[in-house]
C-alpha cells in the first residue's frame, strides 16, 4: 500500500548486539570495517558478506577446494559479461549474461560441484546452464533442463567432432524437479575410481550413472586448456535458446574430491 515501500538504494545495514555510545556510532559510520554485529550488509564484495569457506565449510577433514565464490581471491577473479552483476550478496545473471572464472583442473581427479541458486520466473521454458567448459574440445556441462530436471554431461578423452554418439562418459538426467523462484542446492559428484557420477538436489540423491567406457583410453575427462570456465553460458552456442542462465547464484564451490552423501546433505543445509 502507499507509504509501505522503499524506492532507492541501501549501501549498508548493520545490527549490533550492544547499545553504542555516541563516539561508537561516529566510529562505526566512518569505519564500517569495525562493525562486529549480528549481521551486516553492504560490505565491499560478495566474498566479504558471506562466510569464510575455509573456516565454515570444511567437510570430512581437509577437502581441497578448487574454486569458491566465497573465497576472496576466487571471487575477485570472476569476470562479468553482458549485464551480469552482484546485488545483495548474489551473482545475478539476467538471460544472456554470464561470468568467467579461471580454469581449474578436473580432468584427472574426483570432484564435487556445489551450486545454490534461484531461477527466475519463466526460466524453465528452456535449459539453464549453471557451469560449463563447452566448446571444442568439450569437457563438462552442468545444467537445469527445460521443465526443471538437473542435467550433467561429462566428455571422455577421445578425439571428437562434437556429434559422436560415444563421446560422453556421463549423460545424466536427475529425477527431481527444480522449481522457479525457489532457492535450490544442487551438487554433482564425479568419482573417477568408481567411474560414476551422482547428482543431488537439496541434499538428496536424485540420479546416478556409471561411465560409458567404450573407446575410452583411461578414466580421464577430456583435456582442456581453455583459460576460463563459464558460469551461466554454453559457449559453443552463446546467446542461443537453452544456452544461458536466468536467475541468481548464492554459492558456487568446487571441491577436488568426491564428497559423500552426509557431506552433501550438510552443505545443502548450511
Amino acid at each position: 500500500s502507499h507509504g509501505s515501500c522503499f524506492q532507492g538504494e541501501i549501501a549498508r545495514i548493520a545490527i549490533i548486539p550492544d547499545a553504542l555510545s555516541h563516539a561508537d556510532v561516529i566510529n562505526a559510520s566512518n569505519n564500517p570495517g569495525s562493525l562486529t554485529g549480528l549481521g551486516a550488509f553492504g560490505t565491499r564484495s560478495l566474498a566479504d558478506a558471506l562466510p569464510d569457506v575455509d573456516a565454515g565449510h570444511k567437510v570430512g577433514g581437509d577437502v581441497p577446494i578448487l574454486f569458491s565464490m566465497e573465497r576472496r581471491a576466487d571471487f575477485e577473479a570472476i569476470q562479468l559479461h553482458h549485464g551480469a552483476h552482484v546485488a545483495a550478496c548474489y551473482l545475478v545473471l539476467p538471460r544472456g549474461a554470464y561470468a568467467l572464472v579461471p580454469r581449474f583442473e578436473i580432468a584427472k581427479t574426483d570432484f564435487t560441484m556445489l551450486f545454490r541458486f534461484r531461477l527466475a520466473y519463466g526460466a524453465l521454458s528452456e535449459r539453464n546452464i549453471l557451469m560449463g567448459n563447452w566448446t571444442y574440445p568439450w569437457q563438462f556441462l552442468i545444467s537445469v533442463l527445460p521443465g526443471g530436471r538437473p542435467g550433467v554431461n561429462l566428455r571422455k578423452n577421445i578425439n571428437s567432432h562434437g556429434s559422436d554418439p560415444v563421446q560422453d562418459f556421463i549423460a545424466l538426467e536427475g529425477a527431481a524437479v527444480i522449481q522457479e523462484n525457489a532457492w535450490t542446492s544442487m551438487a554433482v559428484v564425479w568419482s573417477r575410481s568408481t567411474r560414476s557420477c551422482t547428482v543431488y538436489v537439496d541434499g538428496r540423491p536424485t540420479g546416478r550413472q556409471d561411465a560409458e567406457m567404450t573407446r575410452a583410453p583411461s578414466m580421464d575427462l577430456q583435456a582442456s586448456h581453455h583459460p576460463h570456465f563459464r558460469i551461466g553460458s554454453k559457449e559453443d552456442s552463446e546467446g542461443g535458446a537453452g544456452s544461458c542462465f536466468h536467475g541468481e547464484f548464492a554459492r558456487i564451490i568446487v571441491y577436488g574430491r568426491a564428497l559423500g552423501p552426509d557431506d552433501i546433505a550438510f552443505l545443502a543445509s548450511s
